[in-house]
């Protein structure tokens, strides 16, 4: 499959909505300085789905002419803040789509209120929304893919300036022509510079989507009773059939960066300040976990002897994994 490289703008929320002008480009003639955002904000906004696809905008695919519609690209993703470039993923497989496409895609967003919601997140970000609902229909959007195609890096990767393949920081669709070169930080700077996205500080409308449907798969399950929601601030917690309780931690990151997120808070629900309230802490996401993640989390169960797992749902499916 052919790789292309593509800039996004710099954000704060993991581009599933507009994080405001921090980080963004201080040039006066760039789109995102004279508008506040920048269209690629709700990239990777899982909570919206159109017939199995997220639809979103890439800056470098939006052309006059027609000459990417309908290839399929392994779509590199980087961004640059500080004057430093980061390398954030990847989307396996984006299928750049037609006007027309967009237009009815457009459609379906209007009526679902998706729009609404678009321009409210700007307006909580402090940014003018008129830009946004000027936007003609026929390019609100030239970039569909699969959820499960989206691979985030668990840590920004520092690019070097000797990359071979950034040969412009402008917006243009850029071909990989060979590995990515990467920076070693061996003496930290005074100007500081962010290497992670920011964790949960923000209401996820798709984390909400994956309680509900944890809640009902447990339910459907019959192996659980007491199922309750946000609970004393636990996603979802339950009692299983032999009386053993279990907090389950939803997090929409990296398997990874799951549970580097879930497990400060699952110790406290659970332990704070001097009892023992679970007998199981289940760290939940939306993708599979790789092998050195699988043997992490075993690891962890094996040197505290606590009963920790991850568990991955399959939200095109709708099924739960075994404990991992």
């Amino acid at each position: 499959m052919t790789e292309k490289i593509s800039k996004i703008c710099w954000n704060d929320h993991k581009w599933t909505k507009p994080s405001g002008t921090n980080g963004k480009s201080p040039s006066t003639d760039s789109y995102e300085n004279i508008v506040g955002y920048g269209h690629e904000e709700w990239l990777l906004d899982k909570s919206k789905i159109v017939d199995g696809f997220h639809y979103g905008f890439l800056q470098p695919l939006n052309l006059k002419t027609d000459r990417h519609v309908d290839n399929t690209y392994k779509v590199w993703l980087y961004t640059i803040t500080g004057r430093q470039k980061f390398l954030v993923g990847y989307i396996d497989k984006a299928i750049c789509i037609s006007k027309d496409e967009s237009t009815e895609t457009f459609k379906t967003y209007k009526r679902n209120g998706w729009i609404k919601e678009m321009v409210t997140d700007l307006e909580n970000a402090g940014i003018n929304a008129t830009n946004l609902k000027e936007t003609p229909a026929t390019i609100f959007f030239n970039v569909k893919f699969k959820v499960k195609d989206i691979k985030l890096n668990d840590d920004f990767l520092r690019l070097s300036s000797k990359d071979k393949n950034l040969t412009t920081t402008r917006y243009k669709l850029l071909d990989k022509v060979a590995d990515f070169k990467f920076e070693e930080v061996k003496e930290k700077g005074t100007d500081g510079y962010s290497r992670k996205l920011v964790a949960e500080t923000f209401v996820d409308p798709y984390h909400n989507k994956i309680q509900n449907t944890l809640s009902k798969i447990l339910r459907a399950s019959g192996q659980f009773k007491n199922i309750q929601v946000e609970k004393n601030n636990v996603d979802v917690q339950a009692t299983s059939n032999n009386n053993e309780l279990h907090f389950f931690e939803i997090k929409t990151d990296t398997a990874k960066n799951n549970i580097r997120q879930a497990v400060g808070q699952l110790f406290e629900y659970s332990f704070y300040p001097t009892t023992t309230k679970a007998n199981k802490l289940i760290v939940v996401g939306d993708e599979e976990p790789s092998r050195e993640v699988k043997n992490y989390i075993k690891h962890l169960r094996e040197q505290t002897g606590l009963k920790i797992f991850y568990r991955w749902l399959d939200m095109d499916k709708h099924l739960l994994s075994p404990e991992l």
